[in-house]
C-alpha cells in the first residue's frame, strides 16, 4: 500500500510540474511577444531608436531564459526563434523596415505557437 501512495504522489508531482512548466512557458512567450509588439508600435510612431532598444530587450529576455526553455521546448523550435530574432534585429539595425516587419510577424507567430505546441492536451499527446 505504501508503494501505491508513493507512486500516486510521484504521478501528481509529475503532472503538477507539467502544468507549472506550461504556465511559465506561456507567460514567458507572451512577455517576449509583447516586447516585440511594442517595438513594432514604436517603429510605426517613427521612434526607431526606442524600438530597437525594445527589440534588444525582448531578445535579452529570451536569451536569459534559455535553461528553462531548453528543458521545456524542442531545440529546433528554439533555434528557429533564435534565428528569427537575429534576422529581426539585423533588419532593424540596417533600417530595412519592410524586412523587419516580416521577421517580426513571423517571430510573434512562433512565440504564440510554442505554448500551443506544448499545451498538455489530448491532441498534443497523440
Amino acid at each position: 500500500m505504501k508503494r501505491m501512495i508513493v507512486a500516486v504522489i510521484l504521478l501528481l508531482v509529475l503532472i503538477g510540474g507539467c502544468f507549472w512548466g506550461y504556465q511559465k512557458l506561456d507567460l514567458l512567450s507572451q512577455e517576449v511577444s509583447d516586447h516585440v509588439a511594442q517595438a513594432d508600435a514604436l517603429l510605426d510612431a517613427e521612434e526607431q531608436d526606442t524600438a530597437y532598444a525594445d527589440l534588444l530587450e525582448a531578445y535579452q529576455l529570451w536569451r536569459s531564459r534559455q535553461p528553462l526553455l531548453g528543458a521545456l521546448v524542442r531545440h529546433d523550435e528554439l533555434d528557429e526563434i533564435q534565428n528569427l530574432f537575429l534576422r529581426a534585429v539585423q533588419s532593424m539595425h540596417d533600417g530595412e523596415w519592410a524586412e523587419y516587419r516580416l521577421h517580426s510577424r513571423e517571430l510573434q507567430g512562433m512565440l504564440a505557437h510554442i505554448p500551443e505546441m506544448e499545451r498538455p492536451s489530448i491532441q498534443n499527446i497523440f
